[in-house]
């Protein structure tokens, strides 16, 4: 499993809610054997350490995290693009890892290509993504499709049916640590 983060929390963020990533891997692995999950994190220039607790969060509930600072831009902007890393780790994995499946949590189409390279290599890939941020290449390519809306939307549910009434809700129940715990 390969993890976009920034992808992935933005397409989150444009539903309401935050990604829990133990419930979100645990939602894309039910029923197989997960061998790795891989989580891509975007660091800020301006605060490099911002993320320590959570890569340590991850570190510890058995995520391989790979971050890098983002390099700054106009405007107090930044960028932190993932795409090589990602293509290298899937592509090793696809060719030497002896699996069966490989799910990429990313939208992006410049993944498009990684997928078809996999799909090459006799390995099913699959995209987990929300559909707003999911490119049409990348569907095309994929050997099967995860729409995490339907699990965002169905957690919105039933928190409103718990009576909270904020519709505002995570994979599951847990999340990034906060700076102050």
């Amino acid at each position: 499993m390969f993890l976009d983060a920034a992808n992935l929390e933005h397409g989150f963020r444009n539903l309401g809610a935050q990604i829990d990533y133990l419930g979100l891997r645990d939602y894309l692995a039910e029923g197989r054997l997960l061998i790795e999950t891989f989580v891509y994190l975007p660091i800020n220039p301006s605060r490099p350490d911002s993320k320590a607790q959570f890569i340590g969060f991850l570190q510890d509930s058995g995520f391989f995290v790979r971050s890098k600072v983002g390099k700054p831009r106009p405007n107090d902007k930044w960028k932190c693009n993932f795409d090589v890393e990602m293509a290298v780790d899937i592509l090793h994995y696809a060719q030497h890892g002896r699996v069966d499946i490989i799910v990429i949590g990313s939208g992006d189409a410049d993944m498009a290509p990684v997928c078809k390279e996999v799909r090459w290599c006799g390995v099913r890939c699959e995209v987990a993504a929300t559909r707003e941020c999911t490119a049409k290449e990348l569907l095309t390519a994929a050997s099967g499709y995860i729409d995490l809306n339907m699990i965002i939307h169905q957690q919105q549910e039933e928190l409103l049916c718990d009576g909270s009434g904020t519709g505002n809700r995570n994979v599951s129940e847990a999340q990034e640590p906060s700076s102050s715990s």
